[in-house]
């Protein structure tokens, strides 16, 4: 990957909302922004100073927000649509094989997501995903788009890769789907 391209991305639902927890899958994405923080500077003068003295800059609101575009995995997806919907409720239908009805509620489980830039890597804990869009055609991979906010960040050092054992989703794999 070129420097400065985001190259990594590894996820874990969080036990307690915003508490960060060490992801266990990462995902091949799209290039993309990613998570990013929007910090305010706030600057006070003094009315007759001219001096630089006379300055002074304060932390305003931050914001950190973003979203990925990616192939649609079958546990990464849940993964950001349980933390888009709030409850899952799983059936086993067969061996290995699940139903996962999702259904909106109040409380939604934020994720930690570690993105890797070139060799800087940062934690964000508490994603919440706001908006996803699920695109597909026929003959091409059902593809993933997410974007939500984030509670806290940190620097960090980056996990090992270690990638969904299934192949991402094409067109021929949906069977059902029910919004």
């Amino acid at each position: 990957m070129n420097t400065g391209v985001q190259n990594q991305l590894s996820l874990e639902i969080e036990s307690t909302y915003g508490t960060p927890v060490t992801p266990t899958l990462s995902l091949p994405i799209q290039a993309s922004d990613g998570v990013q923080i929007n910090q305010e500077v706030l600057g006070a003068e003094a009315i007759r100073g001219t001096s630089p003295k006379n300055k002074a800059f304060y932390k305003g609101k931050q914001i950190i927000e973003g979203g990925y575009k990616m192939a649609l995995y079958p546990r990464s997806a849940g993964y950001f649509l349980k933390s888009a919907m709030g409850t899952d409720t799983p059936s086993l239908l067969e061996t290995g094989v699940y139903k996962h009805t999702l259904t909106e509620s109040a409380t939604k489980p934020g994720l930690t997501v570690e993105q890797m830039v070139d060799n800087i890597v940062k934690r964000f804990s508490g994603f919440v995903v706001g908006n996803f869009k699920i695109t597909g055609a026929v003959g091409q991979e059902v593809m993933l788009e997410v974007s939500g906010k984030v509670k806290g960040s940190a620097d960090a050092t980056a996990i090992s890769k270690t990638y969904e054992t299934f192949p991402s989703m094409d067109w021929s794999h949906v069977t059902t789907l029910s919004i």
